[in-house]
C-alpha cells in the first residue's frame, strides 16, 4: 500500500500545479486518505 500512497502523493503534487492548489491542501488530502484508508 506505501507504494501506491506514494504514486497517489506524486500525482496530487502533478496535478496541484495545473489547479493551482496549496501544498498545505494537498499534504491534508494525503493525511487525510492515509488515515481513513
Amino acid at each position: 500500500m506505501g507504494f501506491y500512497f506514494l504514486c497517489y502523493f506524486i500525482m496530487l503534487l502533478y496535478y496541484g500545479r495545473y489547479f493551482s492548489c496549496s501544498s498545505f491542501e494537498i499534504i491534508y488530502l494525503f493525511i487525510f486518505t492515509e488515515i481513513f484508508i
